[in-house]
């Protein structure tokens, strides 16, 4: 019996993934992944990023997430204060022995205003759209189809007998807003709404199947003690789609161990990141990175606090992120007037 529930229990994710899109561990390191308005809403001339995610690998084959992104500030010359911003990511998510695979890449476009003359004050608004695949492979269930409640009927359907589609292609839209504060000094703060699937694209292997709208709110906030070199970051996710809600919520604390040169930029800003996170009913996750410069390397690992920690000995999974941001703190060299966003180390 206990067998039987951990089976089930294995594949309900597969059968919900079909309606909830993926989540990351490190959601402020993959803005363009829920909101398009934060498109180039960094400090440095362009940004590109990549985050790798393995999840139950102790219980069966392992759900693999891979994201990657990049992103830049165009027509700074004549934007003025305010700012355009155009983004690209994709990403695959592959769920377990079923191999049902999600294929999506998001096209961002993103338009910001600074309110005031200090630019203390910025809102953007930004829509993607975006074109997805998904496919799965029957062969592997096909077990699952035969059995009835007592026992094995071979006169039930199998997969390979299903007319269900082996793959669905589909558009989907995307549209947010971003709030940006600023005091240039020692606090900054971050807030976003997106509403993604606003088409509600048809996605289901046997068709009729739309995705649900889905609510996405983000929000960070950040203290810079000069004095003391560090800086506090409290940060909060919340998506809701359907029925099915992730919430995140904890803090990270970065060590300034080096300052960029504001001359020549030969001496590289390096800071050591740590925090904790929670997922709510879910797990809690600590996390540790490094900045060098431009250069960012960050990764988290999931224990597990749900009903499967019996099962996989609360061990979740590893997430690591990688980063680039081109131009950032150069010097005089520096070309780009969206300093604004720094995170004031």
């Amino acid at each position: 019996m206990r067998k039987i529930l951990l089976v089930l229990a294995l594949c309900a994710p597969t059968v919900l993934l079909a309606q909830q899109d993926i989540h990351l561990s490190q959601f402020w390191n993959a803005p363009l992944q829920y909101n398009p308005a934060t498109a180039g809403i960094f400090y440095g001339n362009f940004r590109m990023s990549a985050t790798h995610r393995i999840q139950w690998g102790s219980l069966s084959d392992p759900y693999v997430t891979t994201a990657a992104s990049i992103d830049l500030p165009l027509l700074s010359d004549l934007t003025g204060n305010d700012l355009f911003g155009v983004g690209l990511n994709v990403y695959q998510d592959e769920a377990g022995n079923s191999a049902f695979k999600t294929l999506k890449g998001n096209l961002s476009l993103n338009y910001g205003k600074s309110f005031d003359a200090t630019e203390s004050h910025f809102i953007s608004a930004g829509f993607a759209v975006g074109y997805g695949q998904r496919t799965i492979d029957y062969s592997n269930l096909n077990w699952g189809r035969q059995w009835n409640i007592t026992d094995f009927d071979q006169g039930l359907p199998t997969f390979e007998s299903s007319s269900a589609a082996a793959s669905v292609d589909y558009l989907d839209m995307t549209g947010g807003l971003h709030y940006f504060y600023s005091d240039h000094q020692a606090w900054q703060m971050h807030a976003g709404l997106a509403l993604g699937h606003l088409n509600r694209p048809e996605v289901g292997f046997y068709g009729g199947e739309k995705l649900l709208r889905k609510y996405i709110f983000t929000w960070q906030a950040e203290y810079h003690s000069h004095k003391d070199r560090v800086a506090v970051s409290p940060k909060l996710f919340y998506m809701r789609q359907g029925d099915l809600v992730t919430a995140v919520f904890g803090a990270e604390f970065d060590f300034l161990l080096s300052e960029a040169g504001k001359i020549l930029g030969k001496t590289k800003e390096v800071t050591f990141e740590t925090g904790v996170f929670y997922r709510w009913k879910d797990s809690f996750y600590p996390m540790m990175g490094v900045n060098l410069g431009g250069y960012t390397i960050s990764v988290t690992y999931d224990i597990t606090l749900s009903s499967l920690t019996d099962q996989n000995k609360a061990l979740g999974g590893p997430e690591i992120f990688l980063s680039y941001k081109g131009g950032y703190k150069r010097g005089l060299k520096e070309r780009h007037s969206n300093d604004r966003f720094d995170r004031i180390h």
